[in-house]
This record gives structure tokens, sequence and C-alpha cells, in this order.
């Protein structure tokens, strides 16, 4: 096997149907020093055509050693913004 080959397991740690959301998480994550593999997993086509709701969703994935900071930095962001901002 080359040395070079990854085989490090990947690890979801984040999904949402709003691009938005996933490129903040993102941002957040790289800005954290962690790798982030993103996905857009479509969902199956029905057979009417009219839906209701996304077609599908964005996931972020971390490697298997990041995944658990990842976690924390998400979590951290979604505190922080449920947090009321100090006025003087």
């Amino acid at each position: 096997m080359p040395d070079n080959l990854i085989t490090e397991q990947f690890v979801d740690v984040f999904d949402t149907n709003d691009e938005s959301e996933a490129m903040v998480v993102r941002g957040l994550l790289e800005s954290s020093g962690i790798d982030v593999l993103e996905t857009a997993v479509q969902a199956a086509q029905r057979v009417h055509s009219f839906t209701s709701g996304p077609m599908g969703h964005i996931r972020l994935s971390v490697f298997e050693r990041d995944a658990e900071d990842a976690r924390q930095v998400i979590e951290g962001n979604r505190r922080g913004a449920d947090e009321p901002e100090e006025t003087n």
C-alpha cells in the first residue's frame, strides 16, 4: 500500500438542508484547522412533479480523529448564537 494513501475514516458531524448554514459551519471548522469533506446528498425523485420541502441536503464530514473537536466547535457556535448580546 502506498505511504500517501489516506486510510482514515470520515465521520459525519453536520447535516442541513440550508446551503448557507453549511457554508458557515464549514468555515468555522476550517478556521479551527479541521479539514472538511462536503457532500451534497440528493433525495430520490418523486413520481409526481410537485414536492413539498427540500429535495436533498448537505452533509459535512471530518476525519475520525477530528470528530470530537468538530462537534465542540459546532456546539460552541450554537451556544454563542443563543446568548443575548451585551449592551453597555
